[in-house]
C-alpha cells in the first residue's frame, strides 16, 4: 500500500498536526519512507510518502 501523508504547521501550538500521519499508521508495518519540509505560499508542511503494509492485530 502507498500513502502520501502531508502535515501542515500548526503556528498556534508550533507543531505539525500530526493526526493524520497516526491514522494512516496504525495497524502498518512500514517498509520504506521518504519526507520532505515543503514551503507553500508561505506556509511549512511535513509530506511524506510511505510505503507499507498491513499488519494482523492480536
Amino acid at each position: 500500500m502507498l500513502k502520501i501523508v502531508t502535515l501542515p504547521f500548526d503556528d498556534k501550538i508550533e507543531e505539525f498536526e500530526q493526526e493524520k500521519l497516526e491514522k494512516v499508521l496504525k495497524d502498518v508495518q512500514i517498509v520504506k519512507y521518504q519526507a520532505e519540509l515543503v514551503k507553500i505560499e508561505g506556509k511549512y508542511y511535513w509530506t511524506a510518502f510511505v510505503e507499507c503494509e498491513k499488519t494482523d492485530k492480536f
